[in-house]
């Protein structure tokens, strides 16, 4: 799915990875180099279907969030309240409209504020029928000393509740796996130490 670096009260930053991506999606996205400091959301869709790829579709969305990069005065009293309630209750993080005060108002005064760009609504995404999806999303930290989970699916922290009898069947995705997410300093140089032993010797 879509990746995004992440700032204060900014989760969909300008730096962003695409899985997958159609052939204008790939003229559109630009290369972005990892660099120390930064947080990053990762989000991972896996569908058992063909072509892998999740399609937006016309559907209405409960979800939505606020675009703190945009300015616009609202002319509806319905509307200025509306995004009063979701400045006090949401900030820049998504928000489920059912947890606002009194839901039809809300999909009244929140039209103006989409038409405006204040507020977009997250798409609906679907899969083609009898398709299998898990969903995942963690959020990750690059510090000096090595990459950090800031947080995980709880699928990684109690392995115990996905059953399968399935195996993983790429040699090189086996190897990936094994491998640490942060690289152990005080075993990197006693491995280089003993490189240079043996080069001494030679």
């Amino acid at each position: 799915m879509l990746s995004c670096q992440q700032t204060q009260n900014v989760i969909d930053g300008k730096k962003r990875i695409i899985l997958n991506p159609s052939e204008s999606q790939k003229k559109e996205f630009e290369a972005v180099t990892f660099a120390e400091g930064e947080v990053w959301g990762i989000d991972i869709l896996v569908s058992s279907g063909e072509d892998g790829k999740a399609r937006a579709e016309d559907s209405r969305t409960t979800i939505y969030q606020k675009d703190s990069t945009v300015t616009y005065q609202l002319k509806m009293k319905t509307s200025r309240l509306i995004f009063s309630e979701v400045q006090k209750k949401a900030g820049a993080f998504p928000f489920n409209i059912r947890s606002l005060e009194d839901e039809k108002k809300a999909r009244l005064g929140l039209q103006e504020a989409v038409q405006h760009a204040l507020v977009k609504p997250y798409d609906v995404i679907y899969t083609p029928a009898n398709t299998f999806v898990a969903a995942f999303h963690f959020t990750i930290a690059l510090l000096p000393a090595g990459p950090v989970l800031v947080t995980a699916p709880p699928v990684w922290y109690k392995p115990e509740i996905v059953k399968t009898e399935k195996e993983l069947e790429d040699a090189e995705i086996k190897e990936l796996l094994t491998k640490p997410l942060r690289e152990d300093k005080k075993k990197a140089k006693k491995a280089k130490a003993k490189e240079g032993e043996g080069e001494a010797k030679a």
